[in-house]
């Protein structure tokens, strides 16, 4: 990359050596090294380096950043010259294990130049007595939701399109959910672990498929949260519904909107759809309490709920309603709420 001023090529800087890919497991240490050129005419002064992601997703609070040869943070660049970093990376233990987006920048004190290049870093999972007991408590959960999934798609599938194909689908989420078992019995935990999170990911689909193919649909929802100590977030609703005149317990997966998405096209939303998010405001009306909530991206909406709940500023929420359209700013009318009572959580 480049930075503007006088002309084209006075100010640039080019990141020409780096790690494009960093694999290290939660609470390992590694050094790695950066170099950057002053490519352009003219000098720079206090030329830095830094990490950046999403949200701060790659925390700065897991590296620390200095020249090689001095030890400082920064570096002044003549037109040729080149600086190399020590990069010391220092993840705690808490780390969630996953693949973060990364980007190394490179920047004068002044923005004259600016130099990227994309990264990623895989965080890979420490198998404790701690972890592999939460992932057994989150496959025992998988294998009991499967279970209730399986019996009470036998009491509704004369309301369901294409049972032949539901019916191959959850034969394959049971293979799955079987060899994540026999890995988990033969000490593969990260394989185990792999095909969990695929199973829960299968499951919830297989439900908004259902949703779509079904003629009744539930007439109420509660929904809970299962989570597990190792960052699989196990979502599952119950819907309590009216069918023939009987009632019948239906465990579901619910796929979670963005507010984003919601506010870009709410026409889209005007039959219903479930949200997420942290309460930032509560306001009292005649018709309810009007809820402001925002999700992870910052995006904010407001949720009208007519109905009794102990919900307070600050809890994360779950709602489902229908979108409308005030004055050309939709909010929703929410007829479901609750509480996500279990946040997930990491431990040492």
């Amino acid at each position: 990359g480049g930075g503007g001023g006088e002309g084209a090529g006075n100010y640039q800087l080019v990141i020409t050596e780096y790690d494009r890919k960093l694999t290290m497991a939660q609470g390992e240490t590694k050094l790695v090294k950066v170099t950057v050129k002053n490519t352009g005419l003219r000098a720079l002064e206090d030329v830095g380096l830094i990490i950046a992601s999403k949200n701060n997703e790659i925390s700065s609070t897991w590296y620390r950043i200095n020249v090689s040869t001095t030890g400082l943070a920064t570096e002044d660049l003549s037109s040729g010259e080149t600086v190399v970093y020590n990069v010391r990376i220092i993840l705690p233990s808490s780390a969630l294990s996953k693949t973060y987006a990364g980007t190394w920048r490179a920047k004068d004190k002044d923005s004259l130049a600016i130099a990227e290049r994309g990264m990623n870093l895989t965080i890979t999972q420490v198998w404790t007595t701690t972890t592999i007991a939460a992932l057994n408590n989150s496959l025992t959960s998988l294998e009991k939701i499967f279970a209730d999934l399986e019996k009470n798609f036998t009491l509704i599938k004369g309301s369901v399109a294409n049972v032949s194909q539901f019916e191959t689908t959850l034969k394959s989420i049971n293979g799955t959910i079987k060899q994540s078992r026999a890995s988990f019995d033969s000490g593969a935990y990260d394989d185990a672990k792999s095909k969990a999170d695929q199973v829960s990911t299968d499951i919830s689909k297989f439900v908004a498929d259902i949703e779509v193919a079904r003629s009744i649909n539930p007439a109420a929802v509660i929904i809970a949260a299962f989570t597990s100590l190792i960052g699989i977030v196990i979502l599952v609703g119950v819907a309590v519904a009216a069918s023939l005149g009987g009632f019948f317990i239906w465990w579901m997966f619910f796929r979670i909107i963005s507010i984003g998405e919601v506010k870009r096209n709410p026409a889209k939303f005007a039959g219903g759809v479930r949200l997420a998010g942290a309460v930032k405001s509560i306001t009292d009306t005649k018709k309810g309490k009007v809820f402001l909530i925002a999700d992870t991206s910052g995006e904010r909406l407001h949720v009208r709920y007519p109905y009794y709940t102990t919900t307070e500023v600050g809890d994360l929420i779950k709602v489902g309603g229908v979108v409308k359209i005030y004055k050309d700013i939709p909010y929703m009318d929410a007829t479901e709420l609750s509480r996500v009572t279990m946040k997930p959580t990491t431990t040492k």
